[in-house]
C-alpha cells in the first residue's frame, strides 16, 4: 500500500515538503472510524487501509 502512494505521488510534478491539504483531499474519499483505536482510510482509487492506533 505505501508502495502504491510513493508511484502516485513520484509522478507529480512537484515535490512535497509539508502537509498539503488539497493533496489529502485529492487522495482521500472518506475516513471511516471504528472506535478509539482503529480506523479506516478509503482512497478514492477504492484501496482501503486499516489504521490501529
Amino acid at each position: 500500500m505505501i508502495g502504491w502512494f510513493i508511484d502516485e505521488v513520484s509522478g507529480f510534478e512537484y515535490l512535497f515538503t509539508e502537509f498539503s491539504e488539497n493533496l489529502w483531499l485529492g487522495l482521500v474519499d472518506v475516513i471511516v472510524v471504528m472506535d478509539k483505536k482503529n480506523f479506516r482510510v478509503k482512497f478514492k482509487s477504492g484501496m482501503e487501509v486499516p489504521v490501529e492506533l
